[in-house]
């Protein structure tokens, strides 16, 4: 009997699994398909690392938007805690940590320093309480908070005036 390793996600580690012709295969890890993703992106990248350009950062700019999303996200934070029903819900708790974690990794980087990836990863990192259109009925009490915290998001994401890179043509 023929037994071939078979790599890759969504199969248990450890795991024989039958193949069409009738052998038996067996599941390792991932390991050697993510070194084909190395390679992969290797080739793409020309065998070398690309250095991110150094583009202009308002750093004091930067730094109190920071601050103020750190605020804004503590209000948001506070007003959904104070919500004792809903506290005992686990999707409600869970939603109430991220944002404390947001607000502590906006209040990190406003003392260690940032880059503009820095500020993106943060800005990825808020997710809305809800969509657009009507507000739930379970978060319409603390509308004006997550649009205070959207606001600064967006802020964030937004090149202030000498941030652009310049455009060469």
């Amino acid at each position: 009997m023929k037994i071939d390793v078979v790599t890759g996600y969504g199969l248990a580690h450890g795991h024989e699994i039958g193949q069409r012709d009738g052998t038996l295969g067996y599941v390792s890890g991932g390991a050697a398909l993510m070194g084909l993703f190395e390679r992969v992106k290797e080739l793409f990248n020309g065998g070398g690392v690309e250095t991110p350009p150094d583009l202009p950062l308002d750093v004091e700019a930067r730094r109190a938007q920071l601050a103020e999303l750190e605020d804004a996200l503590r209000a948001l934070a506070r007003a959904m805690a104070a919500d004792r029903d809903r506290m005992v819900n686990p999707g409600w708790a869970g939603r109430v940590e991220d944002l404390q974690f947001a607000a502590n990794e906006a209040a990190r980087l406003g003392k260690e320093g940032f880059d503009r990836a820095a500020l993106h990863d943060l800005a990825a990192e808020v997710r809305p309480l809800y969509g657009t259109g009507a507000v739930p009925d379970e978060y319409a009490a603390y509308v004006d908070e997550h649009e205070r915290v959207m606001t600064v998001v967006e802020k964030l994401r937004t090149p202030l005036p000498g941030e652009a890179p310049a455009d060469d043509g």
